[in-house]
C-alpha cells in the first residue's frame, strides 16, 4: 500500500508537531497512520509506509498500546496483528489528563505537605534548609499544575 501525498503531508506535520512535545519521528509517523485509517491496519502496512522493520513498528506499536493510544486487534482466522487509534482525540487528551492527575497530582498533594510540616518543626542544617524551600516551591508548582488540569478537565467535559 503505497503512502498518498496528502499522507506524507499529514505525517509530516504530525512529525514536526510532535517533536516539540518530544515524541520520536517514528512514534509520530505510527500515529498519523493510524489517525488517518478507518479500519485497524496491518503492522506491514505501517511497515510499508514508514520504511521501518517489522520489529522496530512491533516496539512502538506494543508501547503505545501500552499507554492505551492504540488497541491491538486480532482478526479470527488470520495471524495478522492489527492496529487501530481512536479518532476522538479531545476526549483521548481529556483521559490522558485526568489519568496525570490523579496518578501523579493526587498522590503530591496528599504526601509533599507531610513532609513539609514533619521537617518544618526540626532544627535542620542550612543544606537541608535549601531543600525544604525547594520542596515547598515544588508544593505551589504542584498546586497551580492542579489548578490547571481540572480547568482543562471541566473545560472537556462542558465541551467548551
Amino acid at each position: 500500500m503505497k503512502i498518498t501525498n496528502l499522507e506524507k503531508d499529514f505525517m509530516q506535520i504530525s512529525v514536526e508537531t510532535g517533536k516539540s512535545i518530544g515524541l520520536d519521528t517514528l512514534g509520530s509517523q505510527i500515529f498519523a497512520i493510524l489517525y488517518l485509517e478507518s479500519e485497524p491496519v496491518s503492522m506491514e502496512s505501517i511497515v510499508e509506509k514508514t520504511g521501518y522493520s517489522l520489529t522496530s513498528i512491533f516496539n512502538k506499536l506494543s508501547r503505545m498500546n501500552h499507554m492505551n493510544f492504540v488497541q491491538k486487534i486480532k482478526r479470527p482466522g488470520s495471524k495478522k496483528i492489527f492496529f487501530y487509534l481512536r479518532k476522538d482525540f479531545s476526549e483521548m487528551l481529556k483521559e490522558r489528563i485526568i489519568l496525570g492527575y490523579e496518578k501523579r497530582i493526587v498522590p503530591l498533594k496528599e504526601k509533599i505537605p507531610n513532609i513539609i510540616n514533619k521537617y518544618k518543626k526540626e532544627k535542620l542544617n542550612k543544606k537541608d534548609q535549601q531543600k525544604l524551600k525547594i520542596i515547598e516551591d515544588y508544593n505551589k508548582q504542584i498546586t497551580k499544575m492542579e489548578y490547571v488540569m481540572k480547568n482543562m478537565i471541566s473545560l472537556m467535559e462542558n465541551g467548551k
